[in-house]
């Protein structure tokens, strides 16, 4: 685990296998959004919960593949410990079975790693601004994944559904 500044309260987190690639991705965000102050950079999801420990992220940021680590479970274990803490999932996995997993286990953002700076810029921005944020191509399967389903004579329906829908279309729910 490296700490890009003297500071001992890292207010965001970048964790990917590739050191490079999360020392990368860190610089980025500590240019261009000056409301990150310093960033830690984590190459296991065991390092990442061992520092989200002792310190208050704000934002994490983290792969989707780290072996041997279950990710969605660290991302609940994150959001279980501090509510406040926005985890995104910078990834190359476009299946709608990952992103609704980590949607429900509580990634408030899902970006591939095919995204231009621009975007991965503006989607973390969003999200800090308390958005969900999800690629528009990945949006209908993850919505098909929250229909009504019957169990029995019963209809259910995800808690989270309606405001997944109305937070990825930019508004927010009503009463919220």
């Amino acid at each position: 685990m490296s700490v890009r500044h003297e500071s001992d309260r890292p207010f965001a987190a970048v964790c990917d296998e590739e050191p490079i690639y999360a020392e990368a991705v860190g610089k980025l965000l500590e240019t261009q959004l000056p409301e990150i102050e310093r960033v830690a950079c984590a190459t296991s999801t065991a390092r990442l919960l061992e520092a989200a420990s002792a310190s208050c992220f704000r934002l994490v940021i983290t792969d989707l593949d780290m072996p041997p680590s279950d990710v969605v479970e660290t991302i609940r274990q994150l959001v279980e410990a501090n509510p406040d803490t926005s985890v995104v999932i910078l990834t190359r996995r476009d299946s709608d079975r990952d992103v609704a997993g980590a949607l429900a286990a509580g990634a408030r953002g899902y970006i591939l790693k095919d995204a231009t700076c621009a975007e991965f810029v503006a989607s973390i921005r969003a999200v800090l601004a308390g958005n969900l944020v999800v690629p528009f191509d990945l949006l209908l399967p993850v919505m098909r994944a929250l229909e009504p389903t019957v169990e029995g004579d019963n209809w259910s329906r995800p808690s989270e559904g309606p405001a997944l829908l109305t937070a990825a279309s930019g508004t927010a729910p009503a009463g919220r």
